[in-house]
Protein backbone atom coordinates (compact mmCIF):
# COMPACT_ATOMS: atom_id res chain seq x y z
CA UNK A 1 0.00 0.00 0.00
CA UNK A 2 2.91 2.05 0.94
CA UNK A 3 3.92 1.71 -2.81
CA UNK A 4 0.99 3.22 -4.11
CA UNK A 5 0.74 5.44 -2.40
CA UNK A 6 4.63 6.67 -3.17
CA UNK A 7 3.45 5.96 -6.85
CA UNK A 8 0.80 8.76 -6.74
CA UNK A 9 2.20 10.85 -4.82
CA UNK A 10 5.43 10.95 -7.80
CA UNK A 11 3.62 11.01 -10.51
CA UNK A 12 1.46 13.99 -9.09
CA UNK A 13 4.41 15.77 -8.57
CA UNK A 14 5.26 15.00 -11.92
CA UNK A 15 1.99 16.49 -13.30
CA UNK A 16 2.54 19.51 -11.44
CA UNK A 17 6.02 20.14 -12.64
CA UNK A 18 3.95 21.34 -15.99
CA UNK A 19 2.52 24.51 -13.74
CA UNK A 20 6.48 26.24 -13.85
CA UNK A 21 6.86 26.24 -17.54
CA UNK A 22 7.31 29.55 -18.89
CA UNK A 23 5.89 30.67 -22.26
CA UNK A 24 2.24 31.58 -23.83
CA UNK A 25 -0.08 29.21 -22.57
CA UNK A 26 -2.54 30.26 -25.33
CA UNK A 27 -2.62 31.45 -28.79
CA UNK A 28 -1.55 35.19 -29.33
CA UNK A 29 -4.54 37.37 -31.13
CA UNK A 30 -3.50 37.55 -35.05
CA UNK A 31 -2.94 41.63 -35.78
CA UNK A 32 -5.13 43.33 -37.79
CA UNK A 33 -3.55 43.60 -41.82
CA UNK A 34 -2.70 47.34 -42.26
CA UNK A 35 -2.99 48.72 -45.98
CA UNK A 36 -0.03 48.45 -47.59
CA UNK A 37 1.17 52.04 -48.00
CA UNK A 38 1.41 54.15 -51.46
CA UNK A 39 4.27 52.85 -53.87
CA UNK A 40 6.67 54.92 -54.67
CA UNK A 41 8.65 54.83 -57.87
CA UNK A 42 10.54 51.58 -58.79
CA UNK A 43 14.06 50.76 -56.63
CA UNK A 44 17.01 50.55 -59.42
CA UNK A 45 17.85 47.01 -59.98
CA UNK A 46 20.91 46.59 -58.50
CA UNK A 47 21.11 42.39 -59.60
CA UNK A 48 23.05 43.95 -62.96
CA UNK A 49 25.65 46.02 -63.54
CA UNK A 50 25.62 49.63 -64.14
CA UNK A 51 25.51 50.34 -67.76
CA UNK A 52 29.55 52.48 -68.64
CA UNK A 53 29.34 55.74 -70.22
Amino acid sequence: MKTARLVLIALFAALLTGCGIKGALYLPAQPKAQPAPAQSAPAADLSKPAAKS
